[in-house]
């Protein structure tokens, strides 16, 4: 039986992420956990997705010295946590 256009494109997509990353995107330990703390702030504030604003707010929870020193080196993360928020807010 013959796949329907629509089954032969999402195989299509599926072989060239494949080709690109092998069928997995390898996150590092630090990586995952800022993208489950961006999980648990998009589920704290009942949003459905995960925004850029979820992401942010995931890597300054994140206990990664390196990266909240390049944030801190330009806001706080309390002022950047309170301006991520109102974005959030004023999107609902």
């Amino acid at each position: 039986m013959l796949d329907s256009p629509a089954e032969n494109a999402g195989k299509e997509r599926r072989g060239r992420f494949s080709d690109l990353f092998g069928g997995h995107i390898p996150f590092d330990r630090s990586a995952k956990k800022i993208l489950e703390l961006s999980l648990r702030e998009a589920i704290a504030h009942r949003d459905r997705s995960i925004g850029s604003e979820h992401i942010m707010l995931g890597v300054i929870r994140s206990d990664d010295a390196e990266t909240t020193s390049l944030i801190e080196a330009h806001v706080t993360r309390d002022r950047l946590r309170q301006v991520l928020r109102e974005q959030l807010d004023a999107a609902a």
